[in-house]
């Protein structure tokens, strides 16, 4: 590792002695993305080039040198193009990629767009400009980024190597701009609430604990935003939401986080069953919004998230499952709980 960093760091320094600097380098303007070009480009017969010439902007992912011909994969937001770099007719930038680039580095570049022999639509790059350079090396993309903890650490590795997580992370966005959206649409208004609180409350959670210097007292960070969301209904609000940031100062898992963002919504004058048809609507529709369709495969199971849902009480759904509690005592159903949790806690 050490080795590959200080090859990096002596190209770079080359870079500096030939007057580049690339991290000085704050913007290029790009004509399209890597997806636009080969939707747009993709009735090109195979070995046909064009006279369109295009600017991209992304990042070094492979770079493989056959002679005189170079490929190089380029990765931007919405996707991969490929670059093809010639020694016969650009071979300053050919040159210029075998003497200063690297996997990982930040490059902006021009040319016209082709279809290779093979079907591969490609720039054919004449104009090149190097934009940050990497000091450390990707992980190999053959074989990805394997160690979970290191995913979860690094989580910008985790995005460069794996387009399955950048598209999780959109998919992630376009869910909750689909609840705000719904949400809004139902005459609802969206609020904030304080994070900081003299009396944490809203749930059963160990908080954070911080200190107002200026006003010299102890406060908490908020476990959920619920009580100042009633006050909200109580001073004449009739509907209200909030995507809160919320903290509790308890385990850390694979699936849970002291720090997490959760959705509270409140409604005056309904019940309970009104709060679970506008809770199905605004899930049903966020996930059409984020997937394209309510009907999703998880694990290996379909989930049909479209109204109406099945309603089941606790009771009955634990009577599916083999446990009655209505004819058990206090004691054994705090037995049973503590057996399962003591379960569920030792697979983690």
């Amino acid at each position: 590792m050490d080795e590959l960093i200080q090859r990096r760091v002596q190209r770079l320094n080359k870079l500096m002695d030939k007057g580049i600097n690339p991290f000085n380098e704050t913007n290029f303007e790009k004509t399209k993305y890597s997806s636009e070009i080969k939707k747009q480009f993709s009735k090109l017969t195979n070995g046909e080039i064009t006279d369109k010439f295009e600017k991209v902007s992304g990042r070094i992912m492979s770079i493989r040198i056959h002679g005189g011909v170079a490929f190089v994969d380029l990765l931007d937001a919405k996707g991969k193009l490929q670059l093809l770099f010639r020694k016969d007719s650009e071979g300053e930038s050919f040159e210029f990629l075998q003497e200063y680039l690297d996997e990982g580095d930040f490059i902006g570049v021009g040319g016209v767009i082709l279809k290779t022999k093979r079907g591969e639509i490609s720039l054919k790059v004449s104009e090149l400009k190097i934009l940050s350079k990497s000091l450390r090396p990707l992980p190999s993309e053959w074989y990805g980024l394997k160690d979970v903890e290191k995913r979860y650490r690094q989580r910008y590795v985790d995005l460069v190597m794996n387009e399955e997580v950048r598209n999780n992370f959109k998919k992630i966005s376009a869910f909750v701009n689909g609840m705000r959206e719904y949400m809004l649409s139902q005459g609802f208004t969206e609020v904030n609430t304080p994070i900081l609180q003299p009396i944490y409350g809203g749930a059963f959670a160990k908080p954070f604990k911080t200190h107002h210097n200026f006003l010299k007292q102890d406060m908490f960070l908020r476990i959920a935003p619920e009580l100042y969301l009633k006050r909200l209904i109580v001073g004449g609000m009739e509907k209200v939401f909030e995507f809160a940031t919320c903290f509790r100062n308890e385990s850390v898992d694979s699936r849970h986080n002291p720090e997490f963002v959760q959705m509270e919504f409140y409604q005056a004058f309904t019940d309970y069953k009104g709060m679970m048809k506008l809770s199905e609507k605004v899930i049903s529709y966020a996930v059409k919004k984020a997937m394209g369709t309510t009907k999703i495969k998880y694990q290996e199971k379909e989930i049909e998230f479209a109204p109406p849902w099945r309603r089941i009480t606790m009771g009955d759904s634990l009577k599916e499952k083999g446990i009655d509690i209505d004819n058990m005592t206090d004691e054994q159903i705090l037995s049973l709980a503590k057996k399962r949790r003591n379960k569920s806690t030792s697979s983690w």
